[in-house]
């Protein structure tokens, strides 16, 4: 019987810890909404290797947005979906995605990604009338509130 009680416990605070930090990741339908990311944007499958390029996503107003892409490439701030994973015990992780518009609506800029915890991680694929024309990977932290 005290077996039953101390399994009933410990589940029951997983429970809530897991549901306290999902609250704290924003609205139950927008998990990632008011998130600021720092991230680092490298080219992929390039011959030339280049330089990462440093950006800012942020998750705001259900929107996607990004500073270094909307001012080099034109890239819109879009919709976005994300799905929290609380299977993971240790840390919540959130899946999300989001597809831009450029300059005209043959430009997509398609994003995939993963947030854990402070970290964020993922691709965005840009193509142009179906075809790719670069393929970027993101890495990245939660910005920390000044």
């Amino acid at each position: 019987m005290k077996t039953v009680k101390l399994f009933s416990i410990i589940v029951s605070s997983l429970f809530f810890i897991s549901s306290a930090a999902i609250a704290q990741k924003g609205k139950k339908d927008k998990p990632l909404d008011g998130f600021n990311y720092d991230v680092k944007i490298t080219v992929e499958a390039q011959t030339k290797p280049t330089k990462p390029m440093e950006d800012e996503m942020s998750f705001k107003g259900e929107k996607l947005k990004t500073k270094a892409l909307a001012e080099k490439y034109k890239f819109k701030p879009a919709a976005f979906t994300a799905t929290v994973d609380s299977s993971n015990a240790e840390e919540v992780v959130i899946t999300f995605d989001a597809v831009m518009k450029g300059e005209t609506d043959d430009d997509l800029l398609t994003w995939h990604g993963t947030v854990t915890g402070e970290d964020i991680e993922g691709t965005a694929i840009w193509t142009k009338k179906g075809k790719t024309k670069k393929s970027f990977a993101i890495v990245g932290i939660q910005k920390k509130k000044k």
